[in-house]
């Protein structure tokens, strides 16, 4: 028997379960944690990048089809006999038209008295604050001088009506390139057919129009007019990828 003074000495044996992380390995877990993060992290700036190329896709779409629906009720509401002017002097990759409308109640003003409006559409290469420049696709009102030139057939050879830029009306941004094609049906085999201002008085019947443009993200690549006009003339293999077309036929009232 041991006496009460005797000494006892305690041995405390651990499981396991019981001992803790040693520093290594917590130093490896946040190794492994920290690379899943960031993974993590790439993969969500990534897919919101890819939403935001997206969505700007889709308004430029959605913004391309809203001026189509406006220029096709705008060329619907056109004078029947009146001039429908197309040209392209002052860019041969970018046409202008101007003709002579029915003016539309919310177009009534003090600056445009009466019933009838003229309208043109041209593309210019205006300036912003931060000296970038880009071309634009515009909307202007005619003056009087210039809708009584567009009252009758014979006016449309005498050439484009004048107009001044400003005060025009921005309608697309980033526009390469715009042109516009008069057809009218051959009523002997039915086929659509170029038409020409030698065919007068037959007016045409459909005009074909083609709108080439950059999206926003990709506008801001290039920053002065001569990079606009060599995409106009002749793009680069990798730029023509930039280049989004939407072409549409509008159908013409005689």
């Amino acid at each position: 028997m041991r006496s009460e003074g005797d000494k006892y000495t305690a041995f405390v044996v651990s499981s396991p379960r019981d001992r803790g992380f040693t520093l290594i390995e917590l130093l490896c877990a946040m190794a492994v944690s920290s690379v899943v993060i960031l993974a993590l992290v790439s993969l969500i700036g990534q897919s919101t990048s890819d939403y935001t190329r997206a969505q700007r896709a889709v308004n430029s779409i959605a913004q391309i089809r809203s001026f189509a629906d406006f220029f096709d009720n705008e060329l619907s509401t056109r004078l029947p006999d009146s001039s429908l002017i197309i040209s392209s002097e002052d860019d041969p990759h970018s046409d202008k038209i101007a003709f002579l409308k029915v003016m539309n109640a919310y177009e009534e003003d003090e600056s445009n008295p009466g019933d009838l409006m003229g309208c043109v559409y041209f593309v210019h290469w205006p300036h912003d604050d931060a000296g970038v420049s880009g071309p634009v696709l515009y909307r202007k009102r005619l003056t009087a001088p210039a809708i009584s030139g567009l009252l009758g057939e014979k006016e449309m050879e005498t050439g484009f009506p004048a107009y001044e830029v400003s005060g025009s009306e921005p309608m697309i941004h980033h526009v390469v390139g715009f042109s516009m094609e008069l057809l009218y049906r051959d009523e002997s085999s039915g086929e659509l057919r170029e038409w020409t201002m030698e065919m007068l008085p037959d007016q045409p019947t459909q005009l074909d129009f083609k709108l080439a443009y950059l999206e926003e993200s990709t506008a801001a690549r290039f920053r002065d007019k001569s990079d606009w006009k060599r995409l106009s003339t002749n793009p680069e293999s990798h730029e023509l990828a930039l280049i989004r077309i939407f072409e549409h036929s509008l159908y013409l009232s005689k």
